[in-house]
């Protein structure tokens, strides 16, 4: 009876830390952002301190929080890869949310990229993006259904236009 007990009490406690979300710290605690995407679970917390991080970030199915610890202002990402998209929402993601970043320079057709998920993308400031294709989008979603709000979009351009599809 004792044994049922004990062996219900540490499931119980398996359980139960196993659902606390995680508060990762770049790069205090992992050094690249992309890195702490990648170890992050579903209802965890990418924290980024002020800095420019050179980076294309792939959030996968992923529902997780990336937020700048100092605002966009302070916090600045250019892309690794100027060609490919620099930011990609895929495959889920109903509770993530994108915040506080600048996102500058590149060349992509789409600085960020929704498809099949519902990211909340806010209080972001996208800046000098480039497209040398007939057309160019700042925000594009596909099968997505991003929330997206308090963005300030500045000196981008395209051949055609700029815009949020």
């Amino acid at each position: 009876n004792r044994r049922l007990i004990c062996f219900g009490i540490g499931l119980i406690l398996c359980v139960s830390s196993s659902a606390v979300a995680t508060l990762r710290d770049v790069p205090a605690d992992i050094v690249t952002i992309q890195a702490a995407i990648n170890v992050s679970a579903d209802g965890d917390t990418v924290l980024v301190a002020p800095g420019t991080y050179v980076e294309n970030l792939e959030f996968g199915a992923r529902s997780i929080r990336l937020l700048s610890s100092g605002g966009s202002a302070s916090t600045i990402l250019q892309p690794e890869f100027a060609g490919l998209t620099f930011v990609h929402f895929g495959g889920g993601g109903s509770q993530t949310e994108f915040a506080g970043f600048t996102l500058d320079g590149g060349s992509m057709t789409h600085v960020i990229d929704v498809s099949s998920s519902q990211p909340w993308i806010h209080n972001n400031t996208i800046v000098n993006h480039v497209s040398y294709n007939s057309n160019s989008t700042e925000i594009g979603s596909y099968s997505g259904d991003p929330l997206i709000e308090f963005n300030l979009f500045i000196h981008n351009r395209s051949i055609v236009g700029v815009g949020i599809f």
